[in-house]
Formats: structure tokens, C-alpha cells, sequence
């Protein structure tokens, strides 16, 4: 007789891991997959410049490039938060909030050269995200669902 204690061979434990642990798995692989689409993103940008066959850029003496004005990000939802929000910063580097409360703005001024937002939203329910330039909707996205995730980008004008 098998006890409380045994099992049959290829019967499964009585534990089951608690649904914290389920969930942070789970957050864990939205996450992995959010980085992976913004690498991406940041790769295809690095091989359009590439191809442009302008040769290497010096860094030294090199000329500014033109200030676009103000660029605002902006995401959206009816309630919650967003998981993370991804976008290009004032300094054009990839910056990154999580667990961000909703309605997220932010606004930069510089010479920038990609106009990119990224956001998953935690749970179920709608997302927007929007990017302007000087106060005109230059992208704007939203998708609904479980873990929804919004990507507005739009060209440098």
C-alpha cells in the first residue's frame, strides 16, 4: 500500500508550486520577450544605419544634429500600471521603468536619433502609448488583453 508519503511511479507530487511562484515565472517570460523585441529593435536599427554606407562616424569635432523640440511619450490606460515602459531617452539610450503607474508621461529635448515606446501593462485591459513632436501625434498603438503590450516608433522628422 502506497502512503501518504509515496507515490506511484509517474504520479505527480501532491504540491503544486504556489501561484506567486507561477506568476513570477510567468512575468519572468514577458519580460525575456520584452527585451528580445526591444534588442531586435535596437539591431535592425544598427544594421539600417549600416547599410546607409556613410562609413564611420567620428566622434570627435563631429557637427550636433538638430534639436527636434520637444518629444513627449505618453501611455495610457483606464487603470493599473504598466509592467515596464521602454523608450529612447533624451540622451538617445534605451531607458526603462517597471511597475510604473498609469497614466506615465515623459517629455525630452534633444537630437534624437529614433523616436521608440515600449509598454506591457499588468493584467487584462487596454493600453495606449503615443509619441508627439512639439505638441503632433507622430505614433500612437493600443492593444487589449491579458499582459498587453503597445510599440509606437515613428521616424525622425
Amino acid at each position: 500500500m502506497v502512503g501518504s508519503n509515496q507515490r506511484w511511479p509517474g504520479q505527480l507530487p501532491a504540491e503544486t508550486p504556489p501561484a506567486r511562484q507561477r506568476g513570477t515565472a510567468r512575468a519572468g517570460m514577458i519580460v525575456a520577450g520584452l527585451l528580445t523585441a526591444t534588442f531586435g529593435l535596437v539591431a535592425l536599427a544598427v544594421v539600417v544605419v549600416a547599410e546607409t554606407g556613410s562609413g564611420p562616424i567620428a566622434l570627435v569635432d563631429q557637427e550636433p544634429l538638430p534639436a527636434l523640440g520637444t518629444v513627449g511619450y505618453e501611455v495610457t490606460a483606464s487603470t493599473g500600471t504598466a509592467h515596464s515602459v521602454a523608450y529612447v531617452g533624451g540622451d538617445n539610450l534605451l531607458r526603462t521603468e517597471v511597475s510604473t503607474p498609469l497614466p506615465w508621461k515623459k517629455r525630452v529635448t534633444s537630437p534624437t536619433l529614433a523616436l521608440a515606446l515600449n509598454a506591457q501593462r499588468n493584467g487584462i485591459g487596454d493600453i495606449t502609448c503615443r509619441i508627439t513632436v512639439n505638441g503632433r501625434t507622430v505614433a500612437e498603438q493600443t492593444a487589449s488583453g491579458l499582459y498587453a503590450v503597445v510599440n509606437c516608433t515613428a521616424p525622425v522628422p
